[in-house]
């Protein structure tokens, strides 16, 4: 979502965002960001189109991933994307609303020790912008988002790394993420999840809660259930000052014989108020703030591709 707050700025007619603010000509002070309103997730869509076969709701289970040498899982991973954003500067307001159709994937590779390999790519596919399809070519152009780092039994990863690509985070610190202790039928267990730069990017601060949701079989697998509520704040980067929050719900299945995931659905909705104080181009004005809010909503959905 930041790059595209950069690109309402662009053309706001806002120039270049500076790498250290500036005291507008005008002596103007900074403007006030608007408080959030309240936010709810919605209930991610595919679950509830996907029948699975309700089972017994059984005892209490341990959750961890199977990270041996021998170990590798691979998803299809599928998002869709709805970014509606508006900049406000100098008396003007500009709208854009995007809606967006991605594919990739998400590899596990163990490694042995308790660590994986982890690897993401996400392609855009299809766009929407105000209205208007965007063109095949003009798609093409957009850069498959790739990331790698490691994987830990618990599902906490560490040294994720983006390779290329302009999204900001896959989210994989919670849809890896696993609850932290055993539990039976009804039982919720919080984990705390921190992630991103609040350099470049947002910083994401905050917990999940999962709760043990009863056991179903998906596919050949005998499954629990966990259902989890996603709940972060939102930290600013350098460019600009925000308060925000990732809201979501999500929907999981985990094989405790084979202890992975087999399937994932969530439903997350970021909403950020920003400001930012912007320096045009040499001899084309004084500084000037822009304040900006930014909703996007993203269905995800990962399923495990079986032998």
């Amino acid at each position: 979502m930041k790059a595209r707050w950069a690109l309402l700025l662009l053309l706001a007619g806002c120039g270049k965002e500076p790498d250290r603010p500036t005291v507008p000509e005008n002596g103007g002070g900074p403007p006030e960001i608007p408080p959030l309103p309240a936010v709810q997730a919605a209930q991610p869509e595919w679950t509830r189109r996907e029948s699975v076969t309700e089972l017994e709701p059984g005892g209490e289970t341990a959750f961890a991933w199977n990270l041996a040498d021998t170990a590798h899982f691979a998803y299809a991973l599928v998002q869709h994307t709805q970014l509606a954003s508006t900049a406000t500067s100098k008396g003007q307001a500009l709208e854009m609303k995007v809606r967006s159709k991605l594919d990739g994937y998400v590899e596990i590779v163990g490694g042995g020790n308790g660590r994986a390999e982890l690897r993401y790519k996400r392609t855009l596919r299809e766009q929407v912008q105000d209205g208007q399809a965007v063109p095949p070519a003009k798609i093409n152009e957009d850069k498959p988002s790739l990331f790698q780092g490691i994987l830990l039994e618990d599902g906490k990863i560490q040294s994720l790394s983006k390779l290329s690509g302009n999204a900001e985070s896959p989210y994989l610190d919670f849809l890896c993420a696993l609850p932290s202790k055993p539990l039976s039928p009804g039982g919720t267990s919080e984990v705390a999840v921190h992630f991103g730069t609040n350099v470049d990017d947002y910083g994401y601060h905050g917990r999940v809660v999962f709760r043990h949701a009863g056991r179903a079989k998906v596919g050949r697998r005998e499954c629990v259930r966990l259902e989890s509520v996603v709940d972060l704040e939102l930290a600013s980067p350098r460019a600009m000052e925000t308060k925000g929050r990732l809201v979501g719900r999500v929907t999981a299945y985990f094989d405790p014989a084979g202890r992975c995931l087999t399937a994932l659905d969530a439903a997350l909705t970021l909403l950020a108020h920003s400001r930012a104080l912007v320096s045009p181009p040499e001899g084309k004005g004084p500084p000037f703030w822009t304040v900006g809010r930014s909703q996007c909503d993203s269905q995800i959905g990962l399923r495990l591709k079986e032998d």
